[in-house]
């Protein structure tokens, strides 16, 4: 039974997995590393974590503040809870890549070094739909005796956007270089082609010879 396209792209990456003559899986796809390593890829590294902590206290923070709006309107709540899942996924992305060391395989570059700058800009977006939403609220209904709250609200959301926008350049800047682990499969197979070919050439022209020194 034929899988889903989409459960063969999931898996794409196990392709790059094969066996050794000891019968063990080894990688052999890509691997990429970074220009900059040792020290100074743990300062990169550190530096981001260095300003994803304030973001998510930022987003948890104007969740938990008495906001008119946040206290019970959908659609204020809704931009707000997507924007906090929006940080979520970019803490994700940083766990995966801090976790991973310096030389990433393929996959997990995909889903780490390409995939960050778009979590960081996600969570832009969302979070300033959030700020959209409670200025919304504010047009609505006023302000009331909740002015203060609104502002911290805003400063808040403001702050989420700037630290991602921080992140988003600090996972631009990185130069990555791309290098092969092992021979591919295919040129395993072109060679184990090959030596049977030349082994057939070598006997040739020894009967060849022969052939030659009997006349």
């Amino acid at each position: 039974m034929e899988q889903p396209k989409h459960t063969k792209k999931k898996r794409a990456y196990l392709d790059d997995y094969h066996k050794n003559n000891e019968g063990k899986y080894e990688y052999r796809g890509k691997v990429f590393t970074p220009q900059v390593t040792g020290k100074a890829f743990s300062r990169k590294k550190w530096s981001m974590w260095a300003v994803y902590i304030p973001l998510i206290l930022c987003v948890v923070g104007a969740g938990c503040i008495p906001a008119p709006g946040l206290m019970g309107t959908a659609y204020v709540i809704i931009p707000y809870a997507l924007g906090l899942m929006g940080a979520i996924s970019l803490g994700w992305g940083l766990c995966r890549l801090s976790t991973a060391g310096e030389a990433l395989k393929s996959y997990i570059y995909d889903v780490t070094v390409k995939k960050l700058p778009h979590r960081a800009v996600l969570t832009i977006v969302l979070n300033v739909l959030a700020i959209a939403a409670e200025a919304v609220y504010v047009l609505l209904h006023g302000t009331g005796s909740q002015a203060i709250w609104i502002a911290v609200f805003a400063v808040l959301e403001v702050a989420v956007c700037i630290f991602a926008a921080v992140i988003y350049r600090i996972v631009r800047g990185l130069v990555w270089k791309c290098d092969a682990t092992e021979k591919s499969p295919a040129q395993m197979l072109e060679e184990e082609h090959a030596e049977p070919a030349s082994g057939q050439n070598f006997q040739e022209k020894d009967t060849s010879e022969e052939a030659f020194k009997q006349r």
